[in-house]
């Protein structure tokens, strides 16, 4: 392997913070609610050109919501383009994985097959991905999509990513509560 060298953005110093506030200010402590919230501060560190927020009911996965940060038309993801999806994970070798409290990245040349097919096919040059697993037997995953315009350096937010998903989806609720007593 081949060292790289990258960037980390200086506001990714304050990310945590932000997001943690946040979840502490916002009246809705739903996981989806706190999810788009970390994957929308992540993703703007970095520079992604979307996000999207999926639970797996079942053996299903299915895109709950999304938000397209860079294009003619940024905004929330109609329904109908993007959102609402059903994937089968076993078809994603690195999600399913993910959704079981994991990570990965993924490139057009660097990554899971499957992965790099995906994110050929939606038009997109990287993938950056958490995911947990809720107490009730749900799988989440947060996933930003890079463009050409991305940080090549989003791939270091892994860690980032991975911490910040399982505490909105495993033991934020708790943690704020207690903020709030």
């Amino acid at each position: 392997m081949t060292p790289i060298s990258v960037l980390f953005p200086s506001a990714g110093l304050r990310v945590t913070d932000r997001v943690l506030a946040a979840w502490a200010g916002d009246d809705d402590q739903g996981v989806l609610r706190r999810l788009s919230i970390v994957a929308d501060e992540v993703a703007r560190v970095f520079g992604a050109a979307s996000w999207f927020v999926s639970r797996q009911h079942g053996a299903m996965l299915a895109e709950e919501m999304g938000w397209l940060l860079r294009s003619r038309s940024a905004g929330p993801l109609p329904l109908d383009l993007g959102t609402g999806q059903d994937f089968h994970p076993d078809e994603y070798p690195a999600t399913r994985r993910a959704l079981d409290g994991g990570g990965y990245y993924a490139s057009l040349t660097d990554g899971d097959e499957a992965e790099r097919a995906l994110i050929a096919r939606m038009g997109y040059v990287s993938t950056l991905a958490a995911g947990e697993r809720a107490a009730d037997g749900s799988g989440w995953l947060v996933e930003l999509f890079g463009d050409g315009a991305t940080s090549s350096g989003m791939v270091v937010a892994l860690p980032l990513l991975r911490a910040l998903v399982h505490l909105a989806v495993a033991g934020a609720a708790p943690a704020i509560s207690r903020e709030r007593g």
